[in-house]
């Protein structure tokens, strides 16, 4: 499902999740412009409101 969305958008997707104060990428689907991510590979984990009180 994530290849025939990115094929429709023509862009970048990412499946994440939330685990706790983190979102954890549990899938990925690079599009055809460079970008770098923030989660990195499917495993990593961003820092969920940061920042926030």
């Amino acid at each position: 499902m994530l290849l025939r969305l990115r094929a429709r958008l023509n862009d970048a997707l990412f499946l994440l999740v939330r685990d706790g104060y983190d979102a954890v990428c549990l899938d990925r689907n690079e599009g055809p412009y460079p970008i770098r991510t923030f989660t990195g590979d499917i495993g990593g984990r961003v820092a969920f409101c940061r920042g926030w009180r």
